[in-house]
């Protein structure tokens, strides 16, 4: 009778003592949120994984399917007068962006270096936040220049796909790129 009880106990006290022991490690080791965690991070990877096949698939049916320069004018829904006017537009605007950015960035930085001393360090943080907000902005702003560009340089030479020498590389390695980006007109 004896052996019964001490059986039917153990199992009680193996349970007390492995309750204990996990909300002792949930103190130390937050292991219900941890468990939370791995799974949403499983469930997010798994679905990135899907994700990123789905644009592999169609970034290699996008580029089996190539567009000549006609073809992709008419996709557009414009005409190609109309498509120049745009890039024109798109270019001087972005243009005007950069030069604001690219004027403000020293001012601004001059203005911080002639006032370091008399402002709080909490000023200063900021407007070094902003300059750094204003390069960021301005290398956008640029970026989409030279896009633009590269547009207008596709429309005026009608080339689109690597076999026409319509790409970025071949765009760059025509003599006037840079000075065609610098000029807003």
């Amino acid at each position: 009778m004896n052996d019964v009880k001490q059986t039917e106990d153990s199992p009680g006290i193996a349970r007390k003592i492995a309750r204990t022991s996990y909300r002792v490690a949930n103190i130390l080791f937050p292991l219900g949120e941890m468990t939370s965690l791995g799974k949403t991070t499983t469930r997010s990877l798994t679905q990135t994984v899907k994700r990123a096949n789905e644009l592999r698939k169609s970034i290699k049916k996008a580029n089996s399917t190539q567009l000549t320069f006609s073809q992709a004018v008419g996709e557009s829904g414009m005409s190609k007068p109309q498509l120049i006017r745009k890039f024109t537009l798109l270019k001087r605007f972005w243009w005007v962006i950069s030069l604001t950015g690219v004027i403000m960035m020293p001012l601004l930085l001059i203005m911080i270096l002639l006032a370091f001393k008399s402002l709080p360090g909490i000023i200063i943080i900021r407007a070094l936040t902003y300059f750094i907000i204003f390069t960021l902005f301005s290398a956008v702003a640029i970026s989409k220049v030279i896009v633009s560009e590269l547009r207008l340089w596709q429309l005026s030479n009608e080339r689109l796909t690597p076999e026409d020498k319509g790409t970025f590389n071949d765009f760059r390695q025509s003599d006037d790129w840079i000075k065609r980006c610098i000029t807003p007109f």
